[in-house]
């Protein structure tokens, strides 16, 4: 909803910010530089984890009887809706009782990979931290379970597109690079 007279705009009870990707390019810019690269990978990537269980518990009071699997499938629409990515899930396994979970996902049009590629060119390393912590929040919201999306394939390295796959936390092991993000250091 957008109430311009009061300058808000809401995502259910959520109030949301539209700013310019220029502007959150600066801020990870300046988080790099007084941070250093592996803390402000962490600060992106628990600030996309914060915006996705948020998110995930939206689409939970919005659609109270839906099934899990509707419920996941929303997540990277939603993300698209705030203008962040578009997202594929190209596999989707999941068990919620016994905690599985498997998915394997891509991205087209990241904003992340997108601002490294105008401000620095290509990478080397992945550069969407804050949306695998995105998809790391939404999973975990809705499975009850930490779950870590990793990034194995980024446009920001020359791929076609960004790739994700994630899985249970404790499947990667808690010495995982990944999961290690969720610490604040």
């Amino acid at each position: 909803r957008f109430r311009q007279e009061a300058g808000q705009i809401w995502l259910g009870e959520h109030r949301m910010v539209l700013l310019h990707a220029e502007y959150l390019r600066g801020l990870s810019d300046e988080l790099m530089a007084t941070l250093g690269l592996g803390r402000a990978q962490g600060v992106l990537f628990r600030m996309g984890f914060a915006s996705g269980q948020a998110d995930a518990e939206l689409v939970r009071s919005l659609l109270p009887g839906a099934d899990i699997q509707t419920v996941m499938r929303l997540g990277p629409q939603i993300h698209g809706l705030e203008g962040l990515v578009v997202g594929t899930i190209e596999r989707l396994e999941l068990d919620v009782e016994t905690g599985h979970y498997l998915a394997d996902a891509s991205w087209q049009s990241s904003w992340e990979s997108e601002v490294q590629l105008e401000a620095f060119g290509e990478s080397k390393a992945p550069s969407c931290f804050s949306q695998t912590g995105y998809a790391s929040g939404y999973a975990s919201a809705l499975m009850g379970t930490l779950v870590i999306f990793k990034e194995l394939a980024c446009l920001s390295c020359g791929a076609a597109a960004c790739r994700i796959v994630g899985r249970p936390a404790a499947e990667w092991g808690s010495d995982d690079p990944w999961v290690r993000l969720l610490e604040p250091d």
